[in-house]
């Protein structure tokens, strides 16, 4: 590729620099030498009258370059076009590699469906997929007609659930107010006895008769009668304490029928809270007695079946692979005798 040569000169003066020739049969190429055109300028006598073409230097390994050097001379058309054919040795190395790889994966293989105990080819496998798959489809259907006898006790125990919460919540209310309203009761009858306090110390105050003021001690005649008059007798400060007890009985009276009431309600509400509770627990150990463990087998069935589909599905593949490599490697043997 230098260009800096005699021979780059010359064939710069030629009008040959840069033309390729075909080295061998393979199709390998070479840049075209000035050396290649030298040899067919001047021709010995002795070549001449030789039975082989003077064109050839009797080394049979450049036979293909010489021609293709000739060809250039006479045609003007070099061999950048030609395409390489890959080298037979190469090819056969390439060849024995695939065989080697197919050989093993194929080796591998037959291991890996001689450890899943598979006793059967691939037309055996489908006819045990297909009537596994006709297993599954039935227990999927069963699982499904449990799952809808279930509904109604699903029903029951959601119904006497949401009833069961409303009427704890509603206990909890009428409880809270059950206390209050004991609270309030208690404040009443703390009320009553003090103003009964109070009126009888009006009472009594109102039998005392006026005597000498115990400050200065003054008749009663001789006291200011003005701030006499500003006193509130005591009979009624003990008229009034009686009115206010009476009106406190009257709102003990209402107090004690809405306690009652409360007490009616709770006491309907627990019945009903017995009951709701008792549906909610017979629901349940039907279910958990009877339709849980079918539900339970129905679904290990299942599973199992479609565990065993899964292996079925791994050995078919198994055996497509096999069939598949198995197919690529008789290709393999008969493109390899193809090429010889």
């Amino acid at each position: 590729d230098d260009e800096d040569t005699a021979s780059q000169l010359f064939l710069k003066l030629s009008n040959l620099q840069g033309k390729v020739i075909q080295k061998n049969r393979n199709g390998v190429t070479r840049s075209f030498s000035f050396r290649d055109l030298a040899r067919l300028s001047v021709i010995s006598e002795k070549k001449i009258i030789q039975d082989r073409s003077p064109i050839f230097s009797g080394q049979s390994v450049n036979e293909t370059a010489e021609k293709s050097a000739y060809s250039l001379l006479l045609s003007g058309s070099d061999d950048s076009s030609i395409i390489q054919v890959p080298d037979p040795r190469d090819i056969k190395k390439r060849f024995e590699a695939k065989e080697e790889v197919l050989v093993e994966v194929i080796s591998s293989t037959r291991s890996k469906i001689e450890e899943m105990s598979i006793d059967v080819d691939l037309s055996g496998l489908g006819k045990q997929l297909d009537d596994l798959e006709n297993s599954i489809h039935e227990c999927e259907a069963s699982l499904n007609e449990m799952k809808e006898s279930t509904a109604p006790l699903e029903e029951i125990r959601c119904l006497a659930w949401g009833e069961l919460n409303k009427v704890e919540s509603r206990l909890g209310v009428l409880s809270e107010l059950q206390l209050r309203f004991s609270l309030l009761y208690d404040q009443y009858q703390s009320d009553i006895l003090r103003l009964q306090a109070i009126a009888e110390s009006g009472t009594l105050l109102g039998e005392m008769r006026l005597e000498r003021c115990p400050v200065c001690g003054a008749l009663p005649e001789d006291q200011d009668k003005n701030y006499q008059e500003c006193q509130i007798e005591p009979l009624d400060v003990t008229r009034s304490c009686i009115s206010e007890i009476s009106k406190i009985k009257g709102l003990i009276s209402d107090l004690e029928l809405t306690r009652d009431d409360i007490k009616i309600e709770i006491d309907e509400l627990s019945s009903s809270k017995s009951q709701y509770r008792d549906e909610l627990v017979r629901a349940t150990q039907i279910l958990e007695d009877y339709h849980n463990p079918r539900i339970s087998e129905a679904i290990g069935n299942l599973r199992a079946h479609q565990n065993q589909k899964e292996h079925l599905l791994k050995a078919i593949s198994l055996y497509e692979q096999l069939n598949e490599f198995e197919g690529l490697l008789e290709d393999l043997q008969e493109e390899t005798v193809k090429q010889k």
